[in-house]
């Protein structure tokens, strides 16, 4: 039994609840309670890192508690950043809304109930299940994905496998809703259902969001805020304007940091005879850079973004002065060419240092950027490149690189750069037929060129990474390549109704071979009778390596696409197949693909994906796949090689083989109101010959994609796990 969770507050199921407990043992450590889990036979232990939802269930063992001396010091920070994550699992674990249950999973996947909110909710779920091959997916108003908040819910399940799934246990989907409340500070709530409260400002607040037993090291700071609360739970709120904020520029604060923060001694100042328990953060409406009096001498550019804050003051104590400046504060300093320069420096504010604002004027877009005193300045979306500060000077010396002098070199895929160039002045020389490495950045990225780079010459300040730079071949139709022993890339732009197919790339179990699409244009077929072939339906960039590099010979050849498939019917394949399905109109679906006899289907290159290509070391084939409305139209081609049937079906939330665009055509197309149709010519052997027919017969079978009815009802608090009712037993948080 396994159980698998999914919540939109964590980015996967990696994402975490942390430590359950502190209490004190003496003035320097404190004893930390964690959480164990038990996998294969061993006891792991999460600290300091974030533990799977999983432990909080039973399906890696046990779960138990113990504990371990900790320095406060290190634990403090640390359980501030836990807290929160933490109680938003225990606020999970003690109530569920919905649940569903069936028996079997389609090819074309299970879609739960539509879950409906009287207003936008957080939802999370988990699907408890036997079967190992299953993955989910959520369905958030009527789109993949979680949004920020959802009116309508749906979780699918699908396998990949080419056949339906039937269990005699249950397989589970749990449904969790929680109600979202916008809250005013100082006011108290109380809901009777689980509740994500949430409030957010134009200017910052000092403010505490508390529920009973909690206890706070500082009131939070910032522009918004939110808490988890359980069901008849109340909480407390209070808040206060934050004192270091600004609307207009330049404006000075002046302030007396009492102290950092620590395990008895939380951070706290003092602001025109104020205090305040909080770190000095300075916070600005608009983005804004921030001048620290009493800097060293030297660059200084801390940008605060728009409503957000920043520290200047980590670290310091005492009497501090800082100044808001906007980011349109004209320079005091503008170069365009390499020399020695001396800028005028000035106060800001009500600032006591003098500053120089330097803006390094740039003269191509390939070249921005350069270098002050020998460090490095990056071009800024402002005025000014970098502040400098001058102490009570009025001027400061300055030694400026910019716009070059330029190193020539010169970049071709035959003779790379072996070492990698630091970052500088170059002047590129870029040969033709060439395209950057999909694993390196290249100089000519920065030019935006489509396809196989043209032969040109620019400007360039950056570094250059060796081997940055592939052999490059464009390819529209019937054609051959001799291509050298360095990987290359192909270009390929198949013209309206066809693909093109690719032979002759070595793939044996002697060496390696990466392929990489830059797409999901472009499909591939190999085994131990059938040598490696690729199958590009739209335009693509593959990539070829071989982990040995060697010269090979690369064949294309124009391959017609035979016609338009119908959902759910079946067709005859004696050799080379090719249909194009229509796209979806509902917002997900799954593309189920079933072949039957020797008929076999191409594999898809997986976009940003490396994958090593040898007969021994073919990953396994999923017929299953989840694609949206927005998946481009070559992903709803099937391509099957050998004898046999094939047949294609759609799950979408509307049912089985429904949700797709019924008014999409291509030419040729197929007729569903004839019992048969030829299409195109077709070969054995995974060949596109033109010798052989390929007859497809039609069918309205679709056995295999209906599910077993289906039990939707509320389930209590009396369903929660057991190990989670231990996280909730462990909220001791005694800590002083």
């Amino acid at each position: 039994m396994s159980i698998n969770w999914s919540q939109h507050a964590c980015s996967s199921q990696s994402d975490a609840c942390h430590a359950v407990g502190i209490q004190n043992t003496n003035d320097t450590t404190a004893t930390l309670f964690f959480l164990f889990e038990r996998r294969r036979g061993e006891l792991t232990v999460c600290i300091n890192e974030r533990i799977s939802r999983d432990v909080l269930s039973d399906q890696t063992g046990f779960l138990c508690l113990t504990s371990i001396e900790i320095s406060k010091h290190a634990l403090i920070s640390k359980m501030r950043r836990a807290l929160s994550l933490f109680l938003l699992c225990v606020a999970l674990s003690q109530a569920t809304d919905y649940e569903t249950s069936t028996t079997t999973i389609p090819t074309t996947g299970y879609f739960s109930p539509i879950y409906k909110a009287d207003s936008p909710a957080l939802f999370e779920y988990r699907y408890e299940s036997s079967l190992e091959s299953l993955a989910s997916l959520p369905i958030c108003d009527g789109e993949y994905g979680y949004g920020t908040t959802c009116s309508t819910f749906q979780v699918v399940l699908y396998s990949s496998v080419n056949q339906s799934l039937v269990t005699s246990e249950l397989t589970n989907i749990t449904v969790i809703q929680t109600d979202i409340v916008q809250i005013t500070l100082g006011q108290n709530y109380t809901n009777v259902n689980r509740t994500y409260y949430t409030f957010s400002a134009d200017v910052p607040y000092l403010y505490t969001l508390a529920i009973p037993g909690l206890i706070f090291f500082n009131p939070s700071m910032g522009f918004g805020g939110s808490s988890y609360v359980n069901p008849n739970v109340t909480l407390t709120t209070s808040g206060s304007a934050y004192p270091l904020f600004t609307t207009t520029y330049p404006r000075t604060f002046v302030i007396d940091v009492k102290s950092n923060g620590g395990f008895f001694s939380p951070a706290s100042f003092v602001y025109q005879n104020v205090t305040y328990n909080s770190s000095p953060n300075i916070c600005s409406l608009q983005r804004a850079v921030l001048l620290l009096d009493g800097a060293q001498t030297g660059s200084l550019f801390s940008v605060v973004n728009t409503r957000g804050c920043s520290n200047l003051y980590f670290g310091r104590t005492g009497a501090l002065s800082a100044t808001v400046i906007s980011l349109q504060t004209p320079p005091t300093l503008s170069a365009s060419t390499t020399g020695n320069y001396s800028a005028t420096c000035q106060t800001y504010g009500n600032s006591s240092d003098n500053y120089a604002l330097v803006k390094l004027v740039n003269n191509e877009v390939t070249s921005k950027g350069g270098f002050i005193n020998g460090q490095r300045v990056s071009s800024q979306l402002a005025s000014f490149d970098a502040a400098y500060n001058c102490g009570n000077n009025t001027s400061i010396a300055l030694s400026i690189q910019v716009n070059g002098p330029y190193q020539p070199v010169s970049l071709n895929s035959t003779l790379p750069v072996d070492d990698s160039l630091p970052f500088g002045f170059y002047q590129v020389n870029l040969a033709a037929g060439t395209i950057a490495d999909y694993q390196r950045s290249s100089p000519a990225d920065v030019l935006g060129l489509p396809g196989c780079y043209p032969a040109t010459s620019f400007n360039y300040l950056g570094r250059i990474r060796g081997s940055s730079l592939d052999v490059c071949n464009t390819v529209t139709g019937n054609s051959t390549f001799n291509v050298p022993a360095i990987n290359s890339a192909f270009v390929v732009q198949p013209p309206e109704g066809y693909c093109i197919r690719s032979d002759g790339i070595p793939s044996n179990s002697s060496n390696y071979l990466y392929l990489y699409s830059s797409t999901f244009s472009t499909l591939f077929y190999e085994d131990e009778n059938t040598t490696l072939f690729t199958l590009t339906c739209s335009s693509d960039i593959f990539y070829v390596q071989l982990g040995d590099l060697q010269p090979m010979t690369v064949k294309f050849t124009l391959v017609p696409i035979n016609g338009q498939g119908v959902y759910g019917q079946n067709y005859n394949v004696n050799g080379f197949l090719v249909l194009q399905y229509p796209p979806l109109t509902a917002s997900v679906g799954i593309f189920s693909v079933n072949v039957t006899g020797s008929t076999v289907s191409l594999q898809s290159l997986s976009a940003n994906n490396l994958d090593k290509r040898n007969v021994v070391g073919v990953p396994s084939y999923s017929p299953n796949v989840m694609l949206m409305n927005t998946s481009t139209i070559s992903s709803f081609i099937v391509a099957v090689s050998g004898q046999g049937q094939v047949s294609t079906n759609i799950g979408t939330p509307a049912g089985v083989n429904v949700g797709y665009d019924v008014n999409y055509s291509i030419n040729p197309t197929t007729s569903s109101s004839t019992s048969s149709s030829t299409f195109g010519s077709g070969s054995s052997n995974g060949s596109a010959g033109t010798d052989s027919s390929v007859t497809a017969s039609v069918s309205t079978t679709t056995s295999g994609v209906t599910g077993t009815s289906v039990e939707v009802k509320p389930v209590g608090d009396a369903s929660v796990l057991k190990a989670t009712l231990i996280s909730a037993v462990m909220i001791l948080l005694a800590l002083f």
